[in-house]
């Protein structure tokens, strides 16, 4: 999750592809690495767990109701809600 919030790509990747770190894991916000780092507004992290986590595009944070693509509207970041449509199927 730190790593997410920091946007520490190769570290996020080296935990899903090698040490297999499970990605639908959540934080005390109840909030997935990709809800992270699209609050985080990191572009490459958005596009690599798009891609990774497909089946976690749609998550619904239970705090705020909130998906990333939810989060990306809300906080006028287009770039990462097209990502998430196209590459996430969001």
């Amino acid at each position: 999750m730190k790593a997410c919030q920091l946007g520490f790509l190769e570290v996020v990747k080296f935990l899903f592809e090698e040490a297999k770190a499970d990605p639908s894991l959540v934080n005390v916000n109840d909030e997935t690495c990709l809800i992270i780092a699209v609050r985080c507004k990191n572009l490459d992290l958005v596009r690599y767990l798009s891609q990774k986590v497909q089946n976690l595009v749609d998550y619904e944070c239970s705090k705020n109701g909130l998906t990333a693509l939810a989060r990306a509207v809300l906080d006028n970041q287009f770039e990462l809600a097209d990502i998430l449509i196209k590459e996430g199927h969001a």
